[in-house]
C-alpha cells in the first residue's frame, strides 16, 4: 500500500513538474518563404505556412522537414487531389481514440485529442499542399516538456488507419 501511494505521488509530482517546466512553443507566425514548397513559419516570408513549427521541446512531431527538431519528423500522407485532404484521412482521424475534429476545410483539418488517463489535450493538424497531393501532419502536446512518444504513436496509428481505408 505504501509503495502504491509513493508511486501515485511521484507520478503526480512528475506531471506537475513537466507542466510547470513547459517552454513557450516558439514562433507561431503563419508565414513561410515564397520559394519553399512546404515549410514552417518564418517571419521573413510572406506566404502563409502550411503548419507552425514544433517547439524545441520533445513534445511534437511534424512531416515538414525543418519544422521539427532532429528525430521528430514523421512521413506525410499522400492524397488523390492536389490541395485537398482525402475523406478517408479525415475519417481515420475520427477513429483515433479521444480525437474530435474542431475545424475542417478542404485543405486543413484541426483536431483535438484528449488522453484517456489525465485528460490532457493535444493538437493534431493536417494541411494539404496546393501544388501536390501531399498532406502534411503535425501533432503536439499543449502542456509539459515531453510527450512520452504519444504524438509519434498517434501519427503512426493514423498512417495505419488511413492505409486500411485506402486499400478497401
Amino acid at each position: 500500500m505504501r509503495y502504491a501511494i509513493l508511486l501515485i505521488a511521484g507520478t503526480c509530482l512528475g506531471i506537475a513538474a513537466c507542466s510547470f517546466a513547459a517552454k513557450p512553443s516558439g514562433d507561431t507566425a503563419m508565414e513561410r518563404p515564397a520559394s519553399s514548397v512546404a515549410s514552417c513559419s518564418d517571419r521573413e516570408g510572406t506566404v502563409p505556412a502550411l503548419l507552425p513549427p514544433c517547439p524545441s521541446s520533445p513534445k511534437c512531431v511534424s512531416s515538414i522537414a525543418g519544422c521539427a527538431p532532429e528525430g521528430r519528423t514523421v512521413p506525410a500522407f499522400v492524397g488523390d487531389v492536389p490541395g485537398v485532404i482525402p475523406e478517408a484521412l479525415t475519417d481515420a482521424v475520427l477513429q483515433l481514440p479521444g480525437c474530435t475534429i474542431e475545424t475542417r476545410t478542404p485543405a486543413r483539418v484541426h483536431a483535438l485529442c484528449r488522453s484517456r488517463v489525465f485528460g490532457f489535450i493535444d493538437d493534431l493538424d493536417l494541411a494539404a499542399e496546393q501544388d501536390s497531393t501531399l498532406v502534411h501532419v503535425r501533432s503536439s502536446a499543449r502542456l509539459g516538456w515531453w510527450d512520452f512518444g504519444v504524438n509519434r504513436a498517434r501519427v503512426e496509428r493514423l498512417h495505419a488507419l488511413y492505409g486500411q481505408r485506402v486499400q478497401r
